[in-house]
């Protein structure tokens, strides 16, 4: 039982209260020495009276003697006490003891004590402290002397394990070196401060010190390779407990290569829609993952958007199109589809950007840009009525290419509209005059506006003549070759057949197959004719008309003639001007493609293919001497050919011999393709590549394969010098047979023999003076001398003093 002592209450009378209070006292059995009987004791505590650095302990004093004192409790070192509180029991009063001292004691007061009060002190443990037993020490001044109490510092339990939040598990990354981050207990070394020790695949990563945040890093000295990779960690404390090891398993994948690319067109026509692709390949070895592909137009109006050929939103080019996973080696096609402003100004630009990225690319975003810029339209190109020629027509169909689909056509005559026409889809236009011509000289132009945009002038200047008829079919026209003579001017086609000699009483069919390719464009059927017999004729055929099955190729007038088209292959007539070509040097290809007999405009595309080791420098394709554009690589070219009826291309290929390369004979591939399938053709043209030659040998092939028609001028000389060689033949012969008859040929070329005459020019010569079996003899196909009974009587026993048959041309 606690008893408080007041002194004040009886200070004079001290002693009688003390005699009666001691007299009191052994009546009820409670004893309070005068002096100190026995010491304060501990009572066990069980585990309260251990703790850990930075934790508590409990300890628990109880005094033996009784009396009135001051009680003083003193912590043990390393510890503060927190708090002191006396123990409830059965008769004991409660008090609570103050720590001082900064916690390293405790007051409990001034009072009178009775004996067995217990008192709970609470003390904490330093961080820092050691391990081991500590004592401190609790007494009652005057009556009960110090005592000593302790508590047991020990080590806390190990560490837990750290943890590792990046890579985090299961992470897979292109990172080679990535930064291993992570968490432990913070504090200093000699507290609560733990060292970490991190690996990986088993080899040593790195060692943290203790450190007062909890964070932790390290970085893999060299690069990882692709594939798999494991870190462990652990931590160990500063009573070397070791932590349990934390793991994470990451994978190092092989990058990807991003590549973005740009195609199409990079012109313009205000309006016109142009077709830009945007190509995205993955070129790594790697997958490209997360993969997002933006494109920005530059102010370019997108109307359609694919990828893939899938329509896709082009508002959602701004922020990206999600293209998930793409292998190696594969690929996206982005097609759009864009268009500037109609009104839009010519050299306008507009950059088209895309750009990609993806989270495991080595390199990340990747982008392509191309500037594109708007063109006015070309002017287009006049095809009829053609420049520098003459109609009849007063009110002639304009007709043109070269022009945009939907483009609108404005053929003017100065500043006067004279028609307007919307191009087709066949680029491609026509239109007629609203009004007649004047009779004369007509100059016009055409102009093409797409998009508000006109294009720059094309022009045409033809004559308006007075319509003449034309003469009767199979009149007219000089002599033709071989005896026949030349077609009219169409119509019927052929020359007028009269009947030859024959025998009285007997039909004969006049057989005068004459070429009436007149303006009308026919060819004309056999003209033939029956008739009765008739006494021989001495009077030469009239102009026009053919004595027997002679080849007229004159040219006839105006009419059509019968079967004025031809849907057959098209006609290709190209050569070179040498027989072989020389290594280092060039040869040209020259000819015609053509003419168009369809009766309708069509477009031809010329190709051709050479050996390797030969290389096509140009090729050079007009129409009318509007030059066309052609592709040439290095060993093939590719020609789009716009052919009105009747018009036929010049062609002139130039093909260059590889000084090394050279094969020994080059082969050419040509073919034609038209829109009409019936008009397609093909060809293979073989020249020797003269390897080792040299430059006489060359100058030799191209004089005996020289081109008469290239070049007609040149035939003057060659003529005269036959015409001389001719005449030195005749007087020889002279010399040697005496006197000859004089020839006098027939104007045809044929006609009734007369006694006082030389054989005709285009009868065949027999015995010794027969005409040579050379070159120069008498041709044997259409032009022939004619036989038989249309033909003149020859004397074998006169001497022949003409020259040889077919040299009339």
């Amino acid at each position: 039982m606690r008893v408080e002592h007041t002194p004040t209450r009886a200070r004079r009378v001290r002693g009688t209260v003390a005699a009666a209070l001691g007299a009191l006292l052994v009546a009820t059995g409670v004893l309070v020495p005068a002096t100190s009987a026995s010491a304060m004791v501990q009572v066990p505590n069980g585990p309260a009276d251990e703790g850990t650095p930075g934790g508590t302990a409990t300890a628990i004093v109880q005094n033996k003697s009784a009396g009135t004192g001051t009680w003083t409790i003193t912590a043990p070192p390393n510890t503060t006490i927190t708090a002191a509180q006396s123990v409830p029991a059965p008769g004991l009063g409660l008090f609570t003891c103050t720590p001082t001292s900064g916690g390293q004691q405790a007051a409990c007061g001034t009072s009178t004590w009775g004996i067995d009060n217990q008192v709970a002190i609470t003390v904490t443990i330093d961080p820092a402290s050691p391990l081991g037993t500590f004592s401190g020490s609790s007494r009652i001044d005057p009556f009960e002397a110090a005592a000593p109490y302790s508590i047991t510092v020990v080590a806390p339990p190990a560490p837990a394990a750290p943890t590792i939040t990046a890579p985090p598990a299961g992470d897979e990354s292109i990172a080679t070196q990535p930064t291993i981050t992570g968490t432990k207990v913070a504090g200093a070394a000699d507290t609560t401060g733990t060292t970490l020790a991190a690996t990986i695949d088993g080899e040593p990563l790195c060692t943290v010190d203790p450190a007062t945040t909890p964070d932790w890093s390290c970085t893999p000295t060299e690069q990882l390779a692709v594939g798999q990779h494991t870190v462990s960690a652990t931590q160990t404390d500063r009573f070397g407990q070791v932590s349990p090891a934390a793991t994470s398993t990451f994978t190092v994948l092989a990058p990807a290569g991003l590549s973005v690319t740009q195609a199409g067109a990079t012109q313009l026509y205000a309006g016109f829609p142009a077709i830009r692709t945007v190509t995205l390949a993955n070129t790594g070895e790697g997958e490209a993952r997360g993969v997002l592909l933006t494109a920005d137009t530059g102010g370019l109006q997108v109307p359609v958007c694919e990828v893939d050929g899938a329509t896709i939103d082009c508002a959602g080019l701004a922020a990206g199109v999600d293209l998930g996973t793409i292998a190696p080696g594969d690929r996206h096609v982005l097609r759009l589809m864009v268009a500037a402003r109609s009104g839009t100004v010519p050299a306008s630009a507009f950059t088209v950007t895309a750009r990609a990225s993806s989270t495991t690319a080595a390199v990340s975003p990747v982008e392509s840009g191309s500037t594109l810029r708007t063109i006015a339209p070309g002017a287009p190109v006049i095809t009829a009525p053609g420049n520098r020629t003459s109609t009849t027509d007063r009110a002639p169909e304009v007709r043109g290419r070269g022009v945009i689909p939907n483009a609108v056509v404005t053929v003017r005559q100065g500043e006067t509209v004279v028609c307007t026409a919307t191009a087709t889809r066949a680029t491609s236009f026509a239109c007629t005059p609203e009004r007649a011509f004047a009779l004369g000289a007509v100059a016009l132009t055409a102009t093409q506006t797409y998009g508000g945009v006109e294009s720059a002038r094309a022009s045409t200047a033809f004559t308006v003549t007075v319509a003449t008829p034309a003469p009767p079919g199979g009149a007219g026209g000089l002599p033709g070759t071989g005896g026949g003579s030349t077609g009219g001017s169409g119509g019927v086609g052929g020359g007028t057949a009269p009947t030859a000699p024959s025998t009285p009483g007997s039909l004969s069919t006049g057989a005068g197959s004459g070429s009436g390719a007149g303006q009308g464009g026919g060819s004309g059927d056999t003209g033939g004719s029956t008739g009765p017999s008739s006494p021989p004729s001495t009077a030469p055929p009239a102009p026009g008309e053919s004595a027997g099955n002679g080849n007229g190729n004159g040219t006839g007038g105006a009419g059509a003639g019968s079967g004025g088209t031809d849907d057959g292959p098209l006609a290709m007539d190209l050569r070179f001007g040498t027989q072989r070509i020389v290594p280092g040097t060039a040869a040209d290809m020259r000819g015609t493609l053509g003419p168009n007999a369809s009766g309708a405009t069509v477009a031809i595309t010329f190709e051709a293919r050479i050996t390797t080791g030969m290389v096509y420098r140009n090729v050079n394709v007009e129409v009318d001497d509007s030059p066309l554009d052609c592709t040439v690589a290095t060993s093939s070219f590719s020609c789009m050919i716009p052919l009105d009826p009747g018009q036929q291309a010049d062609v002139d290929v130039r093909v260059y011999a590889d000084p090394v390369n050279a094969p020994d004979t080059a082969v050419q591939q040509i073919s034609l393709a038209s829109n009409r399938a019936s008009q397609s053709n093909a060809m293979t043209v073989t020249t020797a590549v003269a390897k080792g030659e040299t430059e006489a040998s060359q100058l030799a092939d191209q004089i005996t394969t020289f081109n008469a028609t290239e070049f007609p001028g040149a035939m003057v000389p060659l003529l005269a010098m036959l015409l001389f060689a001719l005449a030195a033949t005749v007087v020889g012969r002279r010399a040697t047979s005496g006197p000859a008859a004089a020839a006098t040929a027939s104007p045809t070329g044929s006609g009734p023999s007369d006694p006082s005459r030389a054989s005709s020019p285009t009868a065949a010569p027999t015995g010794p003076s027969a005409a040579p079996t050379g070159p120069s003899a008498a041709p044997s196909g259409p032009t022939a001398a004619p036989n038989g009974p249309s033909g003149p009587a020859t004397d074998p026993s006169r001497p022949t003093t003409d020259p040889p048959s077919g040299s009339n041309r």
